[in-house]
């Protein structure tokens, strides 16, 4: 694929690699997750002032969440940029919290995913009821990204129609401490704050509502599409760390006198994991392009295909840097296991390899 990064796009991205570099190491990471929500508030104020938290064109995301996934950066930039901000930017934001994101002033969240859906979008229990002043919404959400941190979340619910309906799906705008809403707090097996959000008769007004009612399903699409690919960039910058890690060891570490890395067998291992990875590469680069394809169809097909190789990369990728790393691979004196953990989550993040071979299936048969 002929694709080039502007120069913004190489300033950006080499911003980010200096920042990564110089800033976020292992140390820095554990003091992040160990923080007060689980994330470093110094770190995302200056995310703020390098101007990171504007960031909104699908390959502008892609470079940064790359740099970001090569630290593996626990700051909730996913969460907030590119799901809760993506849909704000797409329904208006009328309540203009999108230049308090960029100066670091709000954290957001999307309420989105629900018990009983599994990864289908369309799959929502939580109703919202008209009444004379607004919404009454009811209803369980699961594994909200950056919920317990969340200053407003931007909730998912059904204004009509029957479960798994296209139509009837609606956004609301929702303050996270309004009367009714109760956010239990988790986090992830790869050390990302999260929350289950359950809403209880919440009041909110009619300015609430995000865009056209009972539309919400398209523009859901798109933005969930595009945190996909963002996330996906993520777990690219985690893969591209792991096999240089893993080229560096071999290298340094020996048996029988010699380096590991002068054993063919090894080498050509070493080598499956540089081909998945650029494989992975090549197609989170046309499933980020297609993103602007007003044509649904092709956009999933593109997204769907980049998901299924950067979950296959992921699982090949980091299985092979555990297991030439040996034992020292899954202890904390290496952040090895870190990064494998985190790659196992963006497996199953926004629909696991099963999910997205369906939806080209299906794509296929129509």
């Amino acid at each position: 694929m002929d694709f080039d990064l502007s120069d913004e796009q190489r300033m950006l991205d080499d911003g980010a690699r200096r920042f990564i570099a110089q800033r976020y190491d292992l140390t820095a990471r554990r003091r992040s997750v160990e923080s007060v929500g689980g994330f470093s508030r110094d770190i995302w104020k200056t995310f703020a002032q390098l101007g990171w938290l504007d960031v909104n064109q699908p390959v502008d995301l892609m470079v940064m969440m790359e740099r970001l996934g090569h630290g593996l950066v626990v700051e909730p930039y996913l969460a907030n940029v590119a799901l809760a901000g993506g849909l704000l930017e797409r329904t208006g934001d009328p309540a203009m919290l999108l230049p308090r994101l960029g100066a670091g002033e709000v954290q957001l969240a999307a309420a989105i995913a629900e018990p009983q859906a599994r990864f289908d979008l369309h799959d929502i229990v939580t109703q919202a009821k008209p009444t004379s002043d607004g919404w009454l919404l009811s209803g369980a959400k699961t594994l909200v990204l950056n919920a317990p941190n969340a200053d407003w979340l931007v909730v998912v619910a059904r204004t009509s129609g029957a479960l798994r309906d296209a139509s009837g799906l609606s956004l609301f705008l929702v303050p996270a401490k309004a009367a009714g809403v109760e956010i239990r707090p988790i986090r992830t097996q790869d050390d990302f704050p999260a929350g289950d959000v359950r809403l209880t008769d919440v009041v909110v007004g009619k300015g609430a509502l995000l865009g056209a009612r009972d539309e919400a399903l398209p523009t859901l699409q798109r933005v969930v599409d595009g945190a996909m690919m963002a996330d996906a960039a993520y777990a690219l910058g985690c893969m591209d760390y792991l096999v240089a890690a893993t080229a560096d060891y071999l290298k340094t570490r020996k048996q029988f006198g010699k380096p590991l890395a002068t054993f063919q067998v090894l080498q050509h291992r070493l080598v499956q994991m540089h081909a998945a990875l650029e494989e992975a590469r090549s197609l989170v680069i046309g499933g980020t392009l297609a993103l602007d394809d007003e044509d649904a169809a092709e956009r999933l097909a593109a997204v769907s295909s980049a998901k299924v190789q950067v979950n296959q990369a992921a699982r090949l990728i980091g299985q092979e840097a555990i297991q030439m790393h040996g034992g020292i691979g899954m202890t904390d004196a290496l952040i090895v296991g870190n990064y494998y953990k985190r790659l196992l989550s963006v497996s199953t993040l926004f629909g696991d390899t099963d999910h997205h071979l369906g939806r080209l299936a299906d794509k296929i048969a129509a």
